[in-house]
Protein backbone atom coordinates (compact mmCIF):
# COMPACT_ATOMS: atom_id res chain seq x y z
CA UNK A 1 0.00 0.00 0.00
CA UNK A 2 1.53 3.31 -1.05
CA UNK A 3 1.46 6.18 1.38
CA UNK A 4 -0.74 9.18 0.58
CA UNK A 5 0.88 12.38 -0.56
CA UNK A 6 -1.31 14.06 2.05
CA UNK A 7 1.14 12.78 4.67
CA UNK A 8 3.89 15.40 4.58
CA UNK A 9 7.25 13.70 3.98
CA UNK A 10 9.96 14.20 6.58
CA UNK A 11 13.14 16.15 5.96
CA UNK A 12 11.80 18.26 3.12
CA UNK A 13 13.20 21.75 2.45
CA UNK A 14 11.66 24.78 4.10
CA UNK A 15 9.00 26.48 2.00
CA UNK A 16 9.46 30.23 1.57
CA UNK A 17 7.57 32.91 -0.33
CA UNK A 18 8.76 35.45 -2.86
CA UNK A 19 6.73 38.56 -3.61
CA UNK A 20 6.02 39.04 -7.31
CA UNK A 21 3.93 42.16 -7.59
CA UNK A 22 1.16 41.52 -5.07
CA UNK A 23 1.30 37.72 -5.39
CA UNK A 24 3.21 35.34 -3.11
CA UNK A 25 5.11 32.63 -4.99
CA UNK A 26 6.05 29.54 -2.95
CA UNK A 27 9.55 28.18 -3.43
CA UNK A 28 12.14 25.87 -1.88
CA UNK A 29 15.94 25.74 -2.04
CA UNK A 30 17.97 22.57 -1.51
CA UNK A 31 21.28 21.02 -2.53
CA UNK A 32 24.71 22.58 -2.29
CA UNK A 33 26.27 22.17 -5.72
CA UNK A 34 28.42 24.83 -7.42
CA UNK A 35 25.62 26.15 -9.68
CA UNK A 36 22.02 27.27 -9.27
CA UNK A 37 19.36 25.24 -11.08
CA UNK A 38 15.73 26.42 -11.20
CA UNK A 39 13.21 23.62 -11.76
CA UNK A 40 10.41 25.19 -13.84
CA UNK A 41 7.21 23.10 -13.66
CA UNK A 42 4.89 22.63 -16.58
CA UNK A 43 1.75 21.05 -15.11
CA UNK A 44 0.25 21.90 -11.72
CA UNK A 45 2.47 21.31 -8.70
CA UNK A 46 2.66 21.38 -4.91
CA UNK A 47 6.26 21.74 -3.76
CA UNK A 48 5.68 20.15 -0.36
CA UNK A 49 3.36 17.26 -1.24
CA UNK A 50 5.39 16.57 -4.38
CA UNK A 51 8.12 15.07 -2.21
CA UNK A 52 5.72 12.22 -1.46
CA UNK A 53 4.99 11.29 -5.06
CA UNK A 54 6.63 8.13 -6.35
CA UNK A 55 10.05 9.03 -7.76
CA UNK A 56 9.80 12.79 -7.45
CA UNK A 57 11.75 13.20 -4.24
CA UNK A 58 14.56 10.94 -5.42
CA UNK A 59 14.77 12.80 -8.73
CA UNK A 60 14.99 16.20 -7.05
CA UNK A 61 17.60 14.97 -4.58
CA UNK A 62 19.64 13.64 -7.50
CA UNK A 63 19.61 17.12 -9.07
CA UNK A 64 20.55 18.54 -5.67
CA UNK A 65 23.64 16.32 -5.57
CA UNK A 66 25.36 18.57 -8.15
CA UNK A 67 23.39 21.83 -7.98
CA UNK A 68 21.70 24.26 -5.64
CA UNK A 69 18.13 23.60 -6.77
CA UNK A 70 15.29 26.11 -6.59
CA UNK A 71 11.76 24.85 -7.21
CA UNK A 72 8.51 26.81 -7.16
CA UNK A 73 4.75 26.56 -7.54
CA UNK A 74 3.36 28.71 -10.35
CA UNK A 75 0.98 31.44 -9.25
CA UNK A 76 -2.48 29.96 -8.87
CA UNK A 77 -1.20 26.49 -7.99
CA UNK A 78 0.20 24.58 -5.04
CA UNK A 79 1.23 26.78 -2.12
CA UNK A 80 1.42 29.98 -4.18
CA UNK A 81 -1.41 32.51 -4.03
CA UNK A 82 -4.55 31.76 -5.97
CA UNK A 83 -5.22 34.46 -8.56
CA UNK A 84 -8.25 35.80 -10.41
CA UNK A 85 -6.46 37.04 -13.52
CA UNK A 86 -4.97 34.42 -15.81
CA UNK A 87 -1.18 34.76 -15.89
CA UNK A 88 0.56 35.35 -19.20
CA UNK A 89 3.85 33.72 -20.11
CA UNK A 90 5.48 37.08 -19.40
CA UNK A 91 3.98 37.03 -15.89
CA UNK A 92 5.44 33.59 -15.26
CA UNK A 93 8.84 34.90 -16.32
CA UNK A 94 8.59 37.75 -13.81
CA UNK A 95 7.59 35.24 -11.12
CA UNK A 96 10.75 33.25 -11.89
CA UNK A 97 12.82 36.41 -11.61
CA UNK A 98 11.21 37.25 -8.25
CA UNK A 99 11.95 33.76 -6.91
CA UNK A 100 15.56 33.96 -8.05
CA UNK A 101 15.91 37.36 -6.36
CA UNK A 102 14.42 36.02 -3.12
CA UNK A 103 16.67 32.95 -3.23
CA UNK A 104 19.77 35.10 -3.78
CA UNK A 105 20.42 33.69 -7.24
CA UNK A 106 21.95 36.19 -9.64
CA UNK A 107 22.37 33.67 -12.45
CA UNK A 108 20.98 30.18 -12.85
CA UNK A 109 20.41 27.31 -15.24
CA UNK A 110 16.72 26.63 -15.90
CA UNK A 111 15.29 23.10 -16.10
CA UNK A 112 12.02 23.55 -18.00
CA UNK A 113 9.51 20.69 -18.22
CA UNK A 114 6.53 20.66 -20.60
CA UNK A 115 4.97 24.17 -20.48
CA UNK A 116 7.90 25.18 -18.29
CA UNK A 117 10.08 24.90 -21.39
CA UNK A 118 8.62 27.92 -23.25
CA UNK A 119 8.69 29.86 -19.98
CA UNK A 120 12.40 29.09 -19.69
CA UNK A 121 13.00 30.11 -23.32
CA UNK A 122 11.24 33.44 -22.79
CA UNK A 123 13.20 34.01 -19.57
CA UNK A 124 16.46 33.38 -21.42
CA UNK A 125 15.44 35.83 -24.15
CA UNK A 126 14.32 38.45 -21.63
CA UNK A 127 17.13 38.05 -19.07
CA UNK A 128 20.13 36.58 -20.92
CA UNK A 129 22.50 37.92 -18.27
CA UNK A 130 20.73 35.84 -15.62
CA UNK A 131 20.51 32.64 -17.68
CA UNK A 132 23.52 30.36 -17.29
CA UNK A 133 22.04 27.51 -19.36
CA UNK A 134 18.79 25.83 -20.41
CA UNK A 135 17.77 22.21 -19.92
CA UNK A 136 14.55 21.62 -21.84
CA UNK A 137 12.88 18.27 -21.16
CA UNK A 138 9.74 16.84 -22.79
CA UNK A 139 8.79 20.24 -24.11
CA UNK A 140 8.08 22.30 -27.20
CA UNK A 141 8.13 25.73 -28.81
CA UNK A 142 4.35 25.49 -29.18
CA UNK A 143 2.00 22.69 -28.05
CA UNK A 144 -0.06 22.51 -31.24
CA UNK A 145 0.62 21.85 -34.91
CA UNK A 146 1.23 24.58 -37.45
CA UNK A 147 2.75 24.84 -40.91
CA UNK A 148 6.09 25.79 -39.35
CA UNK A 149 5.78 23.33 -36.45
CA UNK A 150 4.35 20.02 -37.77
CA UNK A 151 4.19 18.36 -34.37
CA UNK A 152 1.42 18.02 -31.83
CA UNK A 153 -2.36 17.99 -32.21
CA UNK A 154 -4.28 20.56 -34.23
CA UNK A 155 -6.71 21.05 -31.34
CA UNK A 156 -6.34 20.23 -27.63
CA UNK A 157 -9.49 21.72 -26.11
CA UNK A 158 -11.79 18.74 -26.62
CA UNK A 159 -10.95 16.97 -23.36
CA UNK A 160 -10.78 20.01 -21.07
CA UNK A 161 -14.38 19.90 -19.85
CA UNK A 162 -14.15 16.19 -19.14
CA UNK A 163 -10.81 16.54 -17.36
CA UNK A 164 -12.08 19.44 -15.24
CA UNK A 165 -15.23 17.53 -14.32
CA UNK A 166 -13.21 14.48 -13.22
CA UNK A 167 -10.33 16.48 -11.69
CA UNK A 168 -8.90 14.81 -8.59
CA UNK A 169 -10.97 11.64 -8.97
CA UNK A 170 -9.45 8.17 -9.00
CA UNK A 171 -10.62 7.73 -12.60
CA UNK A 172 -8.77 10.87 -13.67
CA UNK A 173 -5.69 9.90 -11.66
CA UNK A 174 -5.55 6.55 -13.48
CA UNK A 175 -5.92 8.21 -16.88
CA UNK A 176 -3.23 10.83 -16.27
CA UNK A 177 -0.82 8.31 -14.74
CA UNK A 178 -1.29 5.95 -17.69
CA UNK A 179 -0.60 8.74 -20.18
CA UNK A 180 2.15 10.66 -18.37
CA UNK A 181 3.88 7.87 -16.44
CA UNK A 182 3.01 4.45 -17.89
CA UNK A 183 5.88 2.91 -15.91
CA UNK A 184 3.79 3.42 -12.75
CA UNK A 185 0.71 1.53 -13.90
CA UNK A 186 1.92 -1.65 -12.20
CA UNK A 187 1.25 0.16 -8.91
CA UNK A 188 -2.46 0.19 -9.70
CA UNK A 189 -5.05 2.27 -7.89
CA UNK A 190 -2.84 2.99 -4.86
CA UNK A 191 -0.42 5.09 -6.93
CA UNK A 192 -3.28 6.65 -8.91
CA UNK A 193 -4.91 7.76 -5.65
CA UNK A 194 -1.70 9.56 -4.72
CA UNK A 195 -1.78 11.38 -8.04
CA UNK A 196 -5.46 12.27 -7.63
CA UNK A 197 -4.86 13.65 -4.13
CA UNK A 198 -1.86 15.61 -5.40
CA UNK A 199 -3.96 17.18 -8.16
CA UNK A 200 -6.71 18.18 -5.72
CA UNK A 201 -4.20 19.93 -3.47
CA UNK A 202 -2.31 21.53 -6.38
CA UNK A 203 -5.16 23.21 -8.23
CA UNK A 204 -8.89 23.65 -8.49
CA UNK A 205 -10.60 22.11 -11.54
CA UNK A 206 -11.30 25.51 -13.07
CA UNK A 207 -7.75 26.75 -12.53
CA UNK A 208 -6.44 23.64 -14.26
CA UNK A 209 -8.76 24.23 -17.22
CA UNK A 210 -7.82 27.93 -17.40
CA UNK A 211 -4.11 27.13 -17.37
CA UNK A 212 -4.55 24.58 -20.13
CA UNK A 213 -6.36 27.19 -22.23
CA UNK A 214 -3.43 29.55 -21.69
CA UNK A 215 -0.88 26.86 -22.55
CA UNK A 216 -2.63 26.15 -25.85
CA UNK A 217 -1.72 29.67 -26.99
CA UNK A 218 2.00 29.37 -26.24
CA UNK A 219 4.31 30.00 -29.18
CA UNK A 220 8.00 30.90 -28.75
CA UNK A 221 9.15 29.76 -32.20
CA UNK A 222 10.34 33.28 -33.08
CA UNK A 223 12.57 33.41 -29.99
CA UNK A 224 14.55 30.23 -30.54
CA UNK A 225 17.22 31.67 -32.85
CA UNK A 226 17.82 34.49 -30.34
CA UNK A 227 18.80 32.19 -27.47
CA UNK A 228 22.53 32.35 -26.74
CA UNK A 229 22.59 30.31 -23.51
CA UNK A 230 24.07 26.80 -23.68
CA UNK A 231 21.08 24.52 -24.20
CA UNK A 232 20.40 20.82 -23.69
CA UNK A 233 17.18 19.43 -25.17
CA UNK A 234 16.29 16.00 -23.74
CA UNK A 235 13.33 13.89 -24.82
CA UNK A 236 12.23 10.31 -24.30
CA UNK A 237 11.75 8.38 -27.52
CA UNK A 238 8.25 7.11 -26.74
CA UNK A 239 6.88 10.19 -24.92
CA UNK A 240 3.09 9.84 -25.14
CA UNK A 241 2.33 13.49 -24.35
CA UNK A 242 4.80 15.53 -26.43
CA UNK A 243 6.05 14.17 -29.76
CA UNK A 244 9.82 13.78 -29.83
CA UNK A 245 9.76 15.77 -33.09
CA UNK A 246 8.88 18.85 -31.02
CA UNK A 247 12.09 18.34 -29.05
CA UNK A 248 14.15 17.98 -32.20
CA UNK A 249 12.52 21.18 -33.52
CA UNK A 250 13.79 23.06 -30.46
CA UNK A 251 17.31 21.67 -30.76
CA UNK A 252 17.53 22.43 -34.48
CA UNK A 253 16.57 26.09 -34.02
CA UNK A 254 18.37 27.07 -30.82
CA UNK A 255 21.96 27.92 -31.84
CA UNK A 256 24.42 25.31 -30.61
CA UNK A 257 21.79 23.27 -28.75
CA UNK A 258 22.56 19.65 -27.94
CA UNK A 259 19.83 17.05 -28.38
CA UNK A 260 19.71 13.88 -26.27
CA UNK A 261 17.22 11.13 -27.05
CA UNK A 262 16.43 9.08 -23.96
CA UNK A 263 14.81 5.63 -23.74
CA UNK A 264 11.32 5.23 -22.34
CA UNK A 265 7.70 6.34 -22.69
CA UNK A 266 7.21 8.42 -19.54
CA UNK A 267 6.63 12.12 -20.09
CA UNK A 268 7.10 12.87 -16.39
CA UNK A 269 10.82 13.45 -15.74
CA UNK A 270 10.89 11.76 -12.33
CA UNK A 271 9.33 8.41 -13.32
CA UNK A 272 10.69 5.59 -15.42
CA UNK A 273 14.46 5.27 -15.71
CA UNK A 274 15.57 8.70 -14.50
CA UNK A 275 19.28 7.88 -14.45
CA UNK A 276 20.03 8.85 -18.08
CA UNK A 277 18.24 12.21 -17.72
CA UNK A 278 19.97 13.07 -14.46
CA UNK A 279 23.37 12.07 -15.82
CA UNK A 280 22.89 13.96 -19.11
CA UNK A 281 21.90 17.06 -17.11
CA UNK A 282 24.85 16.73 -14.74
CA UNK A 283 27.37 16.26 -17.53
CA UNK A 284 25.97 19.11 -19.61
CA UNK A 285 25.83 21.64 -16.76
CA UNK A 286 29.23 20.65 -15.42
CA UNK A 287 30.80 21.17 -18.84
CA UNK A 288 28.88 24.27 -19.93
CA UNK A 289 28.46 26.17 -16.66
CA UNK A 290 30.83 24.96 -13.94
CA UNK A 291 33.90 24.54 -16.14
CA UNK A 292 33.13 27.45 -18.47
Amino acid sequence: MSSSVRALPVNIPETRFAKSGDVNIAYQVFGDGPLDLVFVPGFVSHIELGWGLTGRGNFLRALGSFARVIQLDKRGTGMSDRVRDLPTLETRVEDLRAVMDAAGSERAALFGVDAGGPTSVLFAATYPERTAALVLYGTYARPTRSEEHPFGPTEVCDGLKSDARRWGSLEHGVDVMTLYSPSLTAGGDDVARDWAAYFRESSSPETFADFQRINIQIDVCDLLEKIDAPTLVAHRTGDRVVDIGAGRFLAERIPGARFVELPGEDHTPYTGDTGPLVEATREFLTASVVRA
